[in-house]
């Protein structure tokens, strides 16, 4: 017994925490490098953009798109090049956090709550893949830790890193805003942020600097991004339910572990036991899931759009290991911790084995991500035999994942196109792609790519001389294949 408590396996030194980082680190870099699946509709959609880059896009600002056009410039394209970033990017998020925990307890607080950090199904899955959050995390971590420094030092150099880190957070990703809302509330109603006003000031001055760029392309855009975020939200019709938000409550105690989450409820009802850092780390996690859960409750919600509490949430737990008064809570996030580490160790074998298994599902996801390389080659011998002046998609699903297997960026030749009749578009391809604004010629030859045998009757006026001319098929499950039809026709 006196054995086993000398050598507790959940106390970490400074050495082997960064060691462990380093080996989690490792492993996800292997496993983008070796696994077989192919880019999801938004990892496609990132690459198109990184191809064409731009202040701003329709739906997302353009912090993504610079950062897969940096790892495809010096890589190359390839899935795992566009992935690249990611692990990348959680490492550093993980030693920021290491920082942070540091500043509001101590050491050994520290490398628990990294270790916490780097485990959590939401770290080890969004490792794996290329998205806004990512770099979002990043800079809202670098936030976090830049508004403790501005809080507690002279330093001029602390607020300008401030506003420099929340604006590149805003040009990743619009929940940004969330920092400088509460922000700005806090200089109103706490007397700590009253006294530095002069610096938070300058810090809202260089966000907008930051932020400018795309701010000035959303105003020559049509408000493009804030008006696809607003649809998102989707608050225009309100439908009271209950669902919802007990659906996003258990999403998040997937992606971060229940007795987090029952840690840090337990912690924030504790309101005695705050010091100044830990009432940041609550202003800074708690009014987000609020704000999420009450969006839920009107309309609808997705599990990812909490990711920016989970910071200031998952250190916070650290004054459990800080203090150590409360033994079941603490052996409850050490029991955690150990699922953590066996949750990641799952994503990362079915990540690199492109397969589901021992795990059973009716429906299984990963199809959605196998299959189209081959059937890209199939519809690349009816481009070369074909020669075709366009390609007509009528699913955003279709578009992103061939303009991406088909490499149609490089082929200034044969234009696409997305076949719609919605007036107002919803995705990035209707915004720019829409087949209504196409420039060809009577009769000019087209491909569309269909998961229909013809033409829907809606489009049939606008073609002419249609066929189907072949199709190429993908078994998905023993039970179901994906099929896509190559119909030529000619324009009217």
């Amino acid at each position: 017994m006196i054995y086993l408590r000398k050598k507790n396996i959940f106390e970490l030194n400074v050495q082997k925490t960064f060691l462990f980082l380093l080996a989690i680190f490792i492993i996800k870099i292997i496993s983008i490098l070796n696994s077989p699946l192919s880019l999801s509709v938004d990892e496609a959609q990132y690459w198109d953009w990184s191809n064409n880059l731009d202040l701003g896009y329709f739906s997302k600002p353009p912090f993504i798109a610079w950062l897969i056009a940096s790892t495809t410039y010096f890589f190359g394209i390839a899935e795992w090049s566009i992935r690249l970033s990611a692990p990348i990017f959680h490492f550093f998020i993980a030693v920021i956090i290491w920082f942070i925990s540091k500043s509001v307890y101590n050491i050994k607080v520290a490398n628990f709550i990294t270790l916490i950090w780097a485990t959590l199904p939401l770290t080890s899955f969004g490792s794996l893949i290329i998205s806004t959050d990512t770099p979002l995390l990043l800079f809202w971590c670098m936030s976090l830790f830049t508004l403790i420094k501005t809080l507690e030092s002279n330093k001029i150099i602390w607020p300008i890193l401030l506003g420099m880190s929340i604006g590149l957070a805003f040009l990743t990703k619009y929940a940004a805003l969330y920092f400088i809302i509460i922000l700005i509330c806090l200089i109103i109603l706490n007397q700590r942020f009253k006294k530095n006003v002069f610096k938070f000031v300058l810090t809202i001055c260089v966000f907008l600097l930051v932020c400018a760029p795309n701010l000035y392309w959303n105003y020559v855009n049509d408000l493009s991004t804030f008006s696809h975020t607003a649809y998102n939200a989707n608050l225009e019709t309100v439908s009271l339910n209950y669902f919802e938000p007990i659906k996003f409550i258990g999403s998040q105690l997937i992606i971060c572990g229940p007795f987090i989450l029952i840690a840090y409820l337990f912690k924030i009802t504790k309101i005695k036991s705050y010091n100044k850092n830990e009432f940041l780390l609550i202003c800074f996690s708690l009014p987000i899931l609020i704000l999420i859960i009450i969006q839920a409750f009107l309309k609808t919600s997705n599990a990812n759009w909490a990711a920016t509490a989970f910071p200031g949430t998952i250190i916070l737990i650290g004054s459990f290991i800080y203090n150590k008064k409360n033994k079941i809570i603490l052996t409850g996030i050490k029991l955690n911790l150990l699922i953590n580490i066996g949750i990641f160790a799952l994503l990362i074998k079915i990540f690199i084995t492109g397969n589901l298994n021992p795990i059973d599902l009716k429906s299984d996801p990963l199809r959605k991500l196998k299959g189209y390389s081959e059937q890209s080659k199939t519809i690349k011998l009816y481009l070369d035999s074909e020669k075709p002046s366009a390609l007509i998609f009528s699913r955003r699903n279709d578009i992103t994942k061939f303009s991406y297997q088909l490499k149609l960026f490089e082929n200034k030749e044969i234009k696409r196109y997305y076949l719609t009749l919605r007036k107002k578009p919803i995705n990035h391809y209707e915004y720019n792609y829409n087949f209504k604004d196409h420039s060809l010629k009577k009769n000019d030859v087209v491909l569309i790519i269909s998961s229909l045998d013809g033409i829907d009757r809606k489009y049939i006026k606008y073609f002419d001389k249609f066929e189907t001319i072949g199709n190429t098929i993908f078994k998905e499950t023993k039970n179901s294949v994906r099929s896509y039809y190559i119909i030529r026709a000619n324009m009217k």
